[in-house]
């Protein structure tokens, strides 16, 4: 099933997606300043990811359940 699936998909994407591109981007140059940005960033981004990924545990350790569930989900 997967694979008819796939080749389903595959035979109606080329018949409905053009051949060219979807997006045009402009082109990227890559500066100095761009380079100190992403070196200072990048770390705050990782701890920041870290943090959410804990929050995320939290959450799921602390759901609702059986009933409960039915009040906080349209709280939230």
């Amino acid at each position: 099933p997967a694979l008819a699936t796939s080749a389903t998909a595959t035979l109606v994407g080329h018949l409905v997606v053009p051949a060219t591109p979807l997006y045009s981007l402009p082109q990227f140059t890559l500066s100095p300043s761009m380079v100190v940005w992403s070196i200072i960033v990048g770390p705050i981004m990782g701890f920041a990811a870290i943090g959410f990924v804990r929050l995320a545990q939290f959450a799921q350790a602390h759901r609702p359940a059986s009933w409960g569930i039915l009040i906080v989900m349209p709280l939230t």
